[in-house]
């Protein structure tokens, strides 16, 4: 008798019909001003979106994404833009200076609704230095040891945005950059998030660091190292990364203040190298 409950039970498991999702597409999540011109130029990377309906989270989806929802009717809509934390594809996160895109939709089984979110910056951030390469002072000074200094340039094939970009041109005998913000920073301890955004085109690696102005020193602290990008015939891709100084800043609570610093050398396999930077931005909430 057992069994042929079971037997049962089986058949009408396997030969019911499967519930019908509705689906969401989303393509990418558009970064807009949020008015104030206080977040300088509006720039973005934003590979992922973390979707919530009606405060469910129904997880983080690398775009473009369809993503099925088992529900029908009126629903809340939520969209959180993510990103890579230091460019790198394992450590994803929600952005934490953007709002979210919220709208209600009806769903309806077996359909796609196309999703077009669009967020903008946090109006109390903090954006504590900006550096878009579009006046004559440039807010990088050249630090001990490099060989040269970054320079405005107006050419059309290295400008990432506006009028001019930052650039530097290493060859053979002129081949190390070291360039330090000339401003030192006060930043927030107590893991408040701090980050800073960087636009480059490059075709040599470059690491990002921290000077830290400390009672009795002023050490210098790797962050993270950047890999060149460039495409299958060697033309420079842009790229735009966010890079998270909130640990390192929040563990070393005794400095009065802080410099960014930024360097790169020419690798052995090239005569010549090109850095690219522009909208760089130190913000924090």
């Amino acid at each position: 008798m057992f069994l042929v409950a079971t037997l049962l039970y089986s058949c009408q498991l396997f030969d019911r019909e499967e519930d019908t999702p509705s689906f969401l597409h989303i393509d990418n999540i558009e970064v807009q001003t949020n008015g104030t011109g206080n977040e300088g130029a509006i720039t973005s990377n934003i590979n992922d979106a973390w979707v919530f309906l009606n405060d469910d989270n129904l997880g983080n989806w690398e775009l473009p994404a369809t993503i099925p929802v088992y529900s029908e009717g009126k629903q809340n809509i939520k969209v959180i833009a993510g990103i890579r934390i230091n460019g790198l594809e394992e450590f994803r996160a929600q952005y934490p200076f953007l709002d979210y895109h919220e709208e209600e939709i009806t769903l309806v089984p077996g359909e796609i609704i196309q999703l077009n979110p669009l967020v903008k910056y946090y109006e109390p951030t903090t954006f504590i230095w900006k550096e878009n390469f579009e006046n004559a002072g440039i807010s990088l000074d050249s630090a001990s040891g490099s060989h040269t200094s970054i320079k405005l340039t107006s050419d059309v094939s290295y400008i990432i945005e506006g009028v001019t970009s930052g650039l530097v041109s290493l060859h053979d005998t002129i081949n190390f950059y070291k360039g330090v913000s000339n401003e030192i920073f006060e930043l927030p301890v107590a893991s408040t998030p701090v980050y800073l955004e960087i636009d480059y085109k490059t075709d040599m690696d470059f690491i990002v660091f921290l000077i830290s102005h400390n009672p009795n020193n002023t050490p210098e602290t790797p962050v993270i190292g950047l890999k060149a990008k460039v495409d299958d015939s060697g033309n420079l891709v842009q790229n735009k990364t966010y890079i998270d100084l909130t640990y390192d800043v929040s563990t070393n609570y005794l400095a009065s203040g802080y410099q960014i610093g930024i360097s790169t050398s020419l690798p052995d396999n090239l005569s010549s190298g090109t850095f690219i930077l522009d909208n760089i931005k130190l913000i924090h909430q």
